[in-house]
């Protein structure tokens, strides 16, 4: 009998028969009722309410989105990101190495990522499924408390710039451009990168105090292990490290400044130090990760060996500018305040602002030469650069019209100011807008459950076999069960097995052979049969 739980979702409720439209219509109505809230407690000095704010309410966009889904959000087969993270972290739980990827003789982008999933799943691969739903709240939790944190000396301007962060970094028509939306992308697709970005103002946070060498040590050893975290982070952040000694350099408060630039070099050195065994371990298994050679498909002559090719349509200036969305003027406001203030923390913002400038110009022309590597991810430290500095300049300006109005004769607090300007933002906010049924694929993937002959199968694979044991199957079948089972498999590619000899696979013997055809031939030395829809798996002696 096939599992009833196929139609419940992460929450174990039913979902079936949801009216999406109207769900969303009152969710829209509950996130406007609580940002309101949000911004009365920010006009009335309420500081830890106004400070975690922007989290609860991308919490509740978290909610509102995950709560309708029967699988987790993105999990689509036969290849997707999603399928492939879930597969190194269930293989990982299941007691093998987190550099295994769950497709024999093929390895795992982010072993560390795949580490900590299967601890979070208490080393059990069928629960590796039921977590990931929740792991956005952990980016989400992570890049609030990083930004908070580091802009703790001015409480004010931390609500700002975390709020256009978690809210306002995304806007209506982003699902039409070629990288799509930074928020889902980001926060719900890719948890493991919104950890990446939330060590960079921890990073700037201890940056921009004096470097002691415990505090240099500390800091190298938190961006070395950005580096394992995310590799691309690690190199755009270095790059940051750069810009800000460039701007230091020509800065008119440069001789007060301190800046340091021997020791952030010593800092950028050990940490690559750290990360260069997992550069190495890159090299070998993902050599077009870390080289700039040039495609060479006739098919698709503009595309790069990672898979990017220029978006033709869309203009790379424009996609870096005003397309970011009606923030970006004010993130040039904060860039000129930052600029004038000319602090090391402020210089430091700076420096990772043009940082990830120069990438984007860099991919730009490595466009043209079919050699750009990752440049969705360059585009979304752009998006978290750019929102960042338009959360300092709405504070800027807050300040300002106070400064404007205290000298008129008018008490109206920043803080006062700030809440009314956060109000006339609710429009471009990502709970008031977005309407993932009509504009997210996937989203919509997301509605149908897993296969059940394959929850099924996984369930039967996982009882009788060892985390270590080693799968035939065909295709259909060797994409989801290291998903589902965590269990390494070699990819047959007919459906029926038809000419497979287990003993012909350069590892250890298999032990289950799933086939796909309903007629297909039982193999010798079958010990034990399951049947689940056209699925059929044998369990060989040993």
């Amino acid at each position: 009998m096939l599992p009833s739980r196929s139609v419940l979702n992460a929450l174990g409720l039913d979902v079936r028969g949801l009216p999406l439209d109207a769900f969303f219509r009152a969710g829209c109505v509950l996130y406007a009722a609580a940002y309101l809230a949000w911004t009365i407690a920010v006009a009335r000095g309420r500081r830890r309410v106004s400070a975690w704010g922007p989290l609860a309410l991308a919490l509740v966009v978290w909610a509102l989105t995950t709560f309708p889904l029967q699988r987790p959000y993105g999990l689509q087969a036969p290849a997707s990101d999603r399928l492939r993270h879930l597969w190194w972290a269930a293989t990982a739980a299941a007691g093998n190495p987190p550099w295994e990827s769950g497709w024999l003789g093929q390895r795992t982008l982010e072993p560390a990522w795949s580490a900590l999933v299967s601890l979070l799943a208490l080393r059990d691969p069928a629960r590796v499924i039921a977590v990931y739903p929740f792991l956005p709240v952990l980016g989400l939790a992570a890049t609030a408390a990083a930004l908070l944190w580091a802009f703790r000396a001015r409480p004010l301007r931390a609500v700002l710039v975390a709020s256009f962060v978690l809210l306002a970094s995304t806007q209506a028509l982003d699902h039409l451009e070629p990288f799509r939306m930074f928020w889902a992308r980001h926060f719900l697709l890719k948890p493991n990168h919104a950890l990446g970005l939330a060590m960079v103002p921890l990073l700037v946070g201890v940056l921009a105090r004096p470097l002691t060498v415990r505090r240099g040590a500390a800091a190298a050893l938190l961006l070395g292990t950005l580096g394992w975290v995310f590799v691309v982070d690690w190199a755009l952040f270095c790059a940051s490290l750069a810009g800000f000694a460039a701007l230091a350099a020509v800065h008119p408060r440069r001789p007060r400044q301190g800046n340091g630039v021997l020791r952030l070099a010593a800092v950028a050195g050990a940490s690559a130090l750290v990360v260069a065994p997992f550069v190495v371990y890159l090299s070998q298994h993902f050599p077009n990760a870390v080289s700039l050679a040039a495609g060479a498909d006739p098919g698709a002559p503009a595309r790069s060996p990672w898979g990017d090719a220029r978006p033709a349509a869309h203009s790379l200036v424009f996609l870096a500018t005003f397309d970011l969305g009606p923030h970006f003027p004010l993130a040039l406001v904060g860039a000129w305040a930052a600029w004038r203030r000319g602090r090391r923390f402020d210089l430091l913002w700076l420096g990772a602002l043009a940082a990830a400038y120069a990438a984007w110009s860099a991919t730009a022309v490595l466009y043209m030469t079919a050699r750009a590597r990752a440049a969705d991810e360059v585009y979304w430290f752009l998006a978290f650069a750019v929102a960042v500095h338009a959360g300092i300049g709405a504070h800027a300006i807050a300040v300002r019209l106070s400064a404007v109005a205290r000298r008129e004769g008018r008490a109206w607090p920043a803080r006062r100011v700030a809440a009314a300007g956060l109000l006339a933002w609710l429009p471009f906010t990502i709970g008031w807008w977005w309407d993932p049924p009509r504009t997210d694929p996937h989203f919509t993937a997301a509605l149908e459950p897993v296969p059940p002959e394959m929850q099924a199968l996984a369930a039967w694979v996982r009882a009788r076999t060892s985390g270590q044991d080693l799968l035939a199957a065909a295709p259909r079948s060797a994409a989801w069960l290291p998903a589902l089972a965590g269990r390494r498999v070699v990819r047959v590619p007919t459906d029926d097995l038809a000419g497979f000899d287990p003993a012909t696979v350069p590892a250890p013997g298999v032990r289950v052979l799933v086939a796909d055809a309903p007629g297909a031939a039982e193999p010798p030395g079958v010990v034990e049969e399951f049947r689940a829809g056209s699925l059929t798996a044998y369990r060989l002696g040993r």
